[in-house]
């Protein structure tokens, strides 16, 4: 990202959300409010729109099942059949494995204890996941209720720039 002025923004930030509501419509809920469930969404579908990841996650449910035994005990074959929904399944199915392999063997299945450490032990628990980063963490912390965060991802933090709010600077982690 190259280095630049903030701009001073054009509609307050409650504008812009009543305008994105009125053509949008209101944001679907999340998919759960599970912590590895969230992981698990994250990684069903590398690069799969909203609808073709909803899919393969109800689908990895219904064939798999979403705790993180089940999905160790699934076969690589199997996964990577679901994770077709986006690109790269058979990577895809690694991550799925690996994520619940780091579920099952750091934290005995049960996510919802990282939840409760401070929050920067929290979001580095969290982080130790594959796909996710920083944004990653606080997106789930916000979805499980567990601490009220802006959570953006690359594309909502350059709107947020592009917006006026925030100055870009040299790095994402940075300007994030």
């Amino acid at each position: 990202m190259r280095q630049s002025q903030p701009t001073q923004p054009a509609l307050s930030f409650s504008e812009i959300i009543l305008i994105l509501q009125d053509y949008y419509g209101p944001p679907l809920p999340p998919i759960s409010s599970d912590p590895f469930e969230l992981i698990i969404w994250e990684n069903v579908g590398y690069l799969a729109s909203d609808r073709r990841r909803a899919s393969a996650f109800v689908e990895l449910k219904a064939r798999v099942g979403l705790e993180p035994k089940a999905i160790l005990e699934a076969d690589h074959h199997t996964l990577a059949d679901i994770a077709k929904a986006g690109i790269l399944a058979d990577v895809s199915a690694e991550k799925l494995l690996t994520a619940a392999k780091i579920a099952y063997e750091e934290f005995n299945s049960d996510l919802r204890s990282a939840l409760r450490l401070p929050l920067p032990q929290a979001k580095k628990a969290l982080r130790k996941f594959p796909g996710i980063g920083e944004p990653g963490a606080e997106k789930i912390l916000l979805f499980t209720g567990t601490c009220p965060l802006l959570a953006l991802e690359s594309n909502g933090l350059r709107v947020l720039l592009c917006l006026g709010y925030g100055k870009e600077e040299r790095n994402y982690a940075s300007t994030y």
